[in-house]
């Protein structure tokens, strides 16, 4: 479904500019959402009690995944760094959508909580995520 080591090399080498940032992510996302939709659609097609529980089974370490790419401090940066350049005012409207929309999802997410409110948010986050 995913790779964290694929997170932790972003996490390494990104830098904010599009081929070093937003590419490398929309692999990584891309790949996290594929492989779930296929899950989600097989269950909608044929819900079985297996199914059921090999969902329930991976279920919190997605949630896990994706609170930590969504908590990413490096990658938050980043985004961030674009949006404060010089550059930022000839960037097209699509990507400052894109800038934009990773920067709110980032805070959303909890990147900006301190340590022991992102333990509690992460908990929420895992229990209210456990039904599918």
């Amino acid at each position: 479904m995913h790779k964290e080591s694929d997170l932790d090399e972003l996490e390494k080498t990104v830098e904010p500019s599009w081929p070093k940032l937003v590419e490398p992510l929309e692999k990584i996302v891309d790949r996290l959402y594929v492989v779930w939709g296929m899950v989600t659609h097989l269950k909608n097609v044929k819900d079985t009690a297996e199914l059921r529980a090999a969902i329930e089974e991976v279920q919190p370490e997605k949630v896990k995944f994706q609170l930590r790419l969504g908590q990413s401090k490096p990658i938050y940066n980043a985004f961030k760094a674009i949006k404060e350049s010089p550059d930022w005012q000839f960037q097209s409207e699509a990507r400052k959508r894109i800038v934009d929309g990773q920067i709110t999802e980032a805070v959303l997410s909890g990147v900006s909580l301190e340590d022991d409110k992102r333990e509690q948010f992460n908990k929420i986050e895992q229990v209210q995520y456990h039904e599918f």
